[in-house]
């Protein structure tokens, strides 16, 4: 707790299921008003919580599902690009896909974001 206040004075912010649900909204409302500049988060912060960014960063295009690791489904990649530059709050939005070590093969990043895209237009 005395780490995340540190953080959360210095405008960066953590979010994933495993903070006290007390944090999480604290997170959340110094995110909603701005003071939050960077945040770190799951797929936690995409998922019924409407608080848009600029950008969006993916540190990986892969999650762990329980058992195995895969690709993000087209909806979970567009549920939490989606937060980026949001109609009517901000001009532009820029997502970003982190490649550690080997590059995506062109056809996984289209079926993610195009059947996405295609689906939520």
């Amino acid at each position: 707790v005395i780490l995340m206040a540190d953080m959360l004075k210095r405008g960066i912010g953590v979010h994933h299921s495993g903070i006290l649900p007390i944090l999480k909204e604290v997170v959340e409302m110094l995110f909603g008003r701005g003071l939050v500049k960077i945040l770190f988060s799951t797929e936690t912060f995409a998922m019924g919580v409407n608080m848009p960014a600029r950008t969006v960063i993916f540190d990986s295009i892969r999650k762990h599902d329980g058992t195995n690791f895969r690709n993000l489904l087209p909806g979970e990649y567009i549920q939490m690009a989606g937060r980026a530059g949001r109609r009517g709050l901000d001009t532009t939005g820029t997502v970003i896909i982190l490649c550690k070590g080997d590059v995506p093969e062109a056809s996984e990043l289209h079926l993610m974001m195009l059947v996405s895209h295609r689906n939520h237009t």
